[in-house]
Order: C-alpha cells, then sequence, then structure tokens
C-alpha cells in the first residue's frame, strides 16, 4: 500500500472485497487497509506524525457489469463516479481520490491511482495498493 514512496503494508486479515447481487445489480465493494503496525513505526516520522490510524482505501456499493472471470477483470472509475459513488482513501478523514484503476483477478487485487490527503502537503500524490488475497 503505497502513497508516493512510503509503503504502508497492508492488514489482510481485516481487508474485504465482495461482488453481491442486490435489485438485480452487481455492487462491487472494496476496502483495503494498511498494516497496523508498519503504520505505528510510520507515525514517529515527520512526514507521517499527524496519522491516527491507517490508511485505507475504500469502494462502497459500485455497480459492476459482471462478475471477475478467470481472466479477471478491470474497473475504471469516470470523473463523475467519485462524486456519485463512496470512492476514496481514509486517513485521519475522507480524502479525494481520482484516476482510479482496479485490476481484480483470482489470487490479487492491485489499485493505481491519485490522491490528495486534506490537511496536509500531499496533493496529487501516487497510490498503489497490491493485495494477495
Amino acid at each position: 500500500f503505497l502513497i508516493g514512496t512510503t509503503d504502508f503494508g497492508v492488514q489482510a486479515d481485516s481487508s474485504r472485497f465482495e461482488i453481491v447481487k442486490r435489485d438485480g445489480r452487481l455492487l462491487l465493494t472494496l476496502e483495503i487497509n494498511c498494516s497496523n503496525s508498519i503504520c505505528k513505526q510510520l507515525s514517529k516520522e515527520e512526514k507521517w506524525d499527524w496519522i491516527l490510524y491507517p490508511p485505507m482505501f475504500y469502494v462502497r456499493r459500485y455497480p459492476v457489469t459482471e462478475m471477475p472471470g478467470d481472466h479477471g477483470m478491470i474497473v475504471k472509475f469516470s470523473a463523475s463516479d467519485y462524486d456519485r459513488h463512496d470512492i476514496a482513501l481514509y486517513l485521519d478523514s475522507h480524502n479525494d481520490v481520482n484516476n482510479v484503476t482496479i485490476k481484480i483477478q483470482k489470487d490479487r487485487i492491485e489499485v493505481v491511482g491519485n490522491v490528495t490527503i486534506d490537511g496536509a502537503d500531499i496533493h496529487d500524490e501516487r497510490l498503489q495498493i497490491r493485495w494477495m488475497k
């Protein structure tokens, strides 16, 4: 779980991925949490000394057209999706993301995009996440 060049790790046991069918629609929920232990270490560094909780990237109840098959699936968000759906990076507040693409495969999920962190001097920083399921 990278924000810029800082590696926060992934807390796999508290992260989740699911696609459920509700009211005839397939809805994607993805929550990837950073490692608690790595975050505690990073909070001792000047750049991250203000963080109280590990970062979490999330997408909640986003409509998709299909289940991931043998070849996986790619989810790309349009500019209007960020305003209409629950897609963000939580890091002591809900921070805007953009240009996000999610690649879902049988054994892993990869997320790439950009994030601006409110209240910090972090603007349009690269966000990269790789979660091995």
